[in-house]
């Protein structure tokens, strides 16, 4: 699994949203998302993509934007 359609997808999933719902801007204080779905989404991030998520910088995101953005770096850098 790789790049921004499927970790849209990802999201979607995780977030019970329709993709359509997801947009970049979307923040995890909109999403209201407790600890344990947190520590789910990184799990299912880290087996899809085949990474280890640095969990400090994850936690630093403050929308959807900027965890796809560590997620695909992370991609890149460790699956070259």
């Amino acid at each position: 699994m790789r790049g921004a359609e499927e970790l849209k997808q990802l999201f979607a999933e995780q977030f019970q949203l329709d993709a359509q719902q997801i947009r970049s801007e979307l923040t995890f204080a909109e999403l209201a998302i407790d600890s344990l779905e947190w520590m789910e989404l990184t799990v299912a991030i880290e087996d899809a993509f085949g990474i280890q998520l640095d969990e400090a910088a994850l936690a630093r995101c403050h929308n959807l934007g900027e965890a796809a953005q560590l997620i695909l770096r992370t991609d890149k850098e460790e699956n070259r």
